[in-house]
């Protein structure tokens, strides 16, 4: 099977040459189980769920056409997962999957940039802090190690948003400035003397 006819179909995630497809096969199989074991290790290490998977669609070009995906959100940063992943290998000593294999894909998620804003705002900046657009601001969590930890009433407040928000980021300046720390706070704890108009709803409805 040649290149070109793998990555049309993405469906196999075994690479085979002419006059090499056994031992090209078992390479694979022998990496996908370090990867799967590695993955493991990973998880149970940062507390946050690792993926390593082989892709061939999204392969970096730094890497050439193929590459195997180190995949995580929140959590270490891509620097700190490289550095936990290449101290693993080195410690078992196999030779199936190398440092050089691998790419990495880490994703911030809306919690967390959620929790971001809500921090800024309790200490008197923007919801985007000193960020001028919500992009630079998802950057900046990019070189911030676990971007989802925080203080039990952030991640209150910051679940509060994010629900309001349905899940996008985009809305979430605006609805901080709209309801505030302490609007968000009541959302999650009312005042006995408040009646919720609409007890199921964020908002009226129009």
């Amino acid at each position: 099977m040649g290149r070109q006819a793998d990555r049309a179909g993405f469906t196999s995630p075994t690479v085979c040459y002419p006059g090499h497809g056994d031992s090209m096969s078992s390479m694979h199989e022998a990496k996908s189980r370090q990867a799967g074991d590695l993955a493991a290790t990973l998880s149970l290490a940062t507390g946050v769920k690792v993926d390593i998977s082989w892709n061939a669609l999204r392969a970096s070009k730094r890497l050439g056409d193929w590459a195997w995906y180190v995949e995580w959100a929140d959590g270490p940063t891509a620097s700190a997962m490289q550095v936990l992943v290449e101290r693993e290998l080195a410690r078992q000593k196999r030779l199936a999957l190398q440092p050089n294999d691998l790419a990495y894909l880490r994703t911030v998620q809306p919690g967390s940039l959620a929790l971001a804003m809500v921090r800024n705002v309790r200490q008197g900046m923007p919801p985007l802090g000193r960020h001028p657009s919500l992009w630079q601001l998802e950057v900046a969590l990019e070189e911030v190690n676990d971007p989802e930890l925080g203080t039990a009433q952030d991640v209150s407040v910051a679940n509060v948003l994010v629900r309001l928000a349905n899940d996008l980021p985009d809305r979430m300046p605006a609805l901080l400035v709209q309801y505030g720390l302490a609007g968000l706070r009541a959302e999650i704890d009312p005042p006995a003397n408040l009646r919720r108009l609409w007890p199921n709803r964020s908002r009226p409805e129009k």
